[in-house]
């Protein structure tokens, strides 16, 4: 399964992540509406405008989602072997890992979704196909 997000980036952080992933011939507009040009090379220049320190560039960045990968929300939803409930809970900050780590006791960790996607199961890991679209923060 792949994880699509949008991050903002400054200038630094933007060429480097154009640089890495070669994904040029490209143009990058800031928060000021200032254009940053990748040729297909990977040479860049500017629209003819300056840009201040303050400036960042959204890009959208698809990577394979591991259980590693740090989510802004996810929810997990177990069974409880005490009372023998179903139930779930939402998480901020955690990582598929981390949600692992925490099952302990008498709850029996069935799934895990961000935004309705099911991200993991118990029964098979994480999906191997599809795409999860996120917002950062």
């Amino acid at each position: 399964m792949k994880i699509k997000t949008k991050q903002k980036l400054n200038l630094p952080e933007l060429i480097q992540y154009v640089w890495e992933n070669e994904v040029y011939p490209n143009r990058y507009v800031n928060n000021f509406h200032r254009g940053i040009v990748f040729n297909d090379t990977g040479k860049f220049m500017t629209d003819d405008s300056f840009i201040s320190p303050n400036s960042y560039f959204t890009v959208e960045v698809c990577e394979e989602l591991t259980k590693s990968i740090l989510l802004d929300r996810i929810t997990i939803f177990f069974y409880d072997t005490q009372t023998r409930n179903n139930g779930f809970g939402t998480y901020r900050d955690l990582s598929i890992q981390e949600a692992l780590e925490m099952n302990r006791g008498t709850l029996k960790f069935i799934s895990m979704a961000v935004d309705d996607v099911l991200i993991w199961s118990a029964e098979s890991g994480i999906p191997e196909s599809g795409v999860l679209e996120v917002e950062t923060k």
